[in-house]
């Protein structure tokens, strides 16, 4: 997710340098914690991906909303 909106961020040209570098620092500082797929959570990725016509990349982050029951924006 940070190099996802990190990037989103550093195409925004509304924002000067100095917002940028706050906005980004502050995706990490509510201690966000990485989570690396499982073979289930690929696997029900893929279905999802397979259903959507989705990216299996996006699909990921549904799967993820999905198992940690949040809402994806």
């Amino acid at each position: 997710m940070v190099y996802e909106v990190g990037n989103s961020i550093w195409r925004n040209k509304q924002l000067n340098l100095r917002d940028s570098v706050d906005a980004v620092a502050s995706l990490i500082e509510p201690g966000l914690e990485p989570t690396a797929p499982t073979a289930k959570s690929a696997s029900r990725a893929m279905e999802v991906a397979r259903e959507t016509g989705l990216t299996f990349y996006d699909a990921l982050y549904i799967q993820l909303a999905e198992e940690k029951r949040i809402t994806l924006i």
